[in-house]
């Protein structure tokens, strides 16, 4: 009799272990299992973002810092039922709200929420992606899909897709408000004239037309982005050598008179021009190496992208602000007509006013965000440009978020495309906008 009950014992024991921790599994489908799924869904999705940035019309960095914010909130409401200390955006940025889709008496396998989410979501932001593009968006949308096969049942994986569909519908509505819906169909606008003057900015190709003129007027995701990150007016305009504006552009001027092979692989490496994944989306491009590097899970890239996203997005609002207010000439305008008529150069001028730099202000948000979530000191290898071969794509290499911040926006001095101030404030901008975001209530 003992032996038998002994074994009765056993075999409850064990079936109560069975229980719980079918249970558990059951459990962690619906509530507080973000943590334990991969981040690959997400990885794929910002990759095929990159991949079909440079083939789409329209894709200035202004638009696909929007198109990658979006999809980054997207993304993270899809999964934040699922990350027990984490809560929704909704209520907390701009002008944002959506219903509570998720049913607690039901189960929820959140990977499928997340590619439903997300597949929707790069199919409207660039709704003018050629029609082989768009095949390859549908794609790998079954192609993750099918990979969900025996994760869940499947009444359980059309819930989660039709939960992350809604979502996405929710953010995208919301985007159509922000004043730049389609920007990639209007990149300029015919009836903006310029401020004129001494000083003033004008375009520095025949061809080009005024890129974004209105975008600071964009609604951005947090107020205090824009209104909390303009800068001072810059330096007073002067052609006199002893003054501080021609001190600063003749800087400009014998900084790139004497590159070294080194300073023209930073000003290629950073360009990153229009017909590129451009610099928000090398930004991406870094933390979505980051991800992978370090195994990490969707729980940790839906926090990341999403901030990063937010930050990137107002980062080009407020810089958009800051130009066009003051509407300051580009070094190349200045140092042709004050200092050397046959100077160029090393990188194409965008079609926008100098002051503050785009690419020291993203690189500023891009620094403070990655360095708060991975932090101050961490080393990592960029391989953005791995494959390609009209620059030199080497991998670059970076002590700390802050390094690859100072590389990038000094980028702009040896391209000759930037004065040190809109380099210098611009960082300082991009630091404020990222510290808001990092101040952001994701947590409960």
């Amino acid at each position: 009799m003992k032996t038998q009950f002994s074994k009765t014992l056993t075999l409850l024991f064990v079936s109560l272990f069975v229980f719980q921790t079918s249970c558990a599994t059951k459990d962690e489908l619906s509530n507080g299992n973000t943590n334990n799924y991969n981040a690959e869904v997400a990885n794929k999705w910002y990759a095929k973002m990159l991949e079909i940035t440079p083939q789409t019309s329209g894709f200035s960095a202004n638009v696909v810092a929007r198109a990658m914010a979006y999809t980054g909130v997207a993304l993270y409401e899809s999964v934040v039922v699922g990350m027990p200390e984490y809560q929704s955006l909704s209520g907390k940025l701009n002008g944002f709200e959506h219903s509570n889709y998720t049913d607690p008496n039901f189960d929820y396998y959140l990977p499928a929420a997340a590619n439903a989410a997300m597949a929707y979501m790069v199919k409207n932001m660039y709704a003018n992606m050629s029609a082989q593009n768009l095949a390859s968006i549908d794609a790998l949308e079954s192609e993750i899909n099918a990979s969900f096969t025996g994760q869940a049942d499947l009444a359980t994986l059309t819930r989660s897709k039709n939960f992350g569909k809604k979502i996405a519908e929710d953010v995208f509505e919301w985007s159509k408000t922000d004043g730049a819906d389609q920007a990639y169909l209007h990149l300029s606008d015919p009836n903006f004239v310029p401020i004129s003057g001494p000083g003033r900015w004008r375009l520095t190709t025949p061809t080009a037309t005024p890129l974004h003129p209105y975008w600071g007027n964009n609604r951005p995701f947090i107020a205090e982005n824009i209104t909390g990150s303009q800068p001072s007016a810059p330096k007073t305009y002067s052609t006199a050598s002893n003054s501080a504006f021609y001190i600063q552009a003749n800087e400009v001027y014998n900084t790139t008179q004497t590159l070294t092979n080194e300073q023209k692989t930073i000003a290629y490496y950073w360009a990153d021009e229009m017909g590129s994944i451009t610099a928000p989306g090398h930004s991406i491009s870094i933390l979505m190496g980051i991800l992978e590097g370090e195994n990490a899970n969707l729980a940790t890239a839906a926090e990341a992208y999403c901030k990063l996203g937010i930050g990137l997005n107002d980062a080009y609002i407020s810089c958009w602000k800051c130009k066009y207010q003051h509407s300051l000439l580009r070094p190349v305008s200045y140092i042709k007509e004050v200092i050397n008529p046959a100077w160029t150069p090393l990188i194409n001028t965008p079609a926008s006013p100098e002051y503050t730099s785009e690419q020291a202000i993203q690189a500023g948000v891009m620094g403070n965000i990655l360095s708060n979530l991975f932090g101050e000191n961490y080393t990592f290898s960029d391989f953005t440009h791995q494959n390609r071969t009209d620059i030199d794509g080497s991998a670059r290499n970076f002590i700390s978020f802050d390094d690859a911040t100072h590389e990038s926006a000094f980028a702009g001095l040896y391209g000759g495309t930037h004065f040190r101030d809109a380099i210098i404030i611009g960082i300082t901008q991009g630091k404020i906008i990222g510290g808001n975001i990092n101040a952001m209530p994701f947590k409960k």
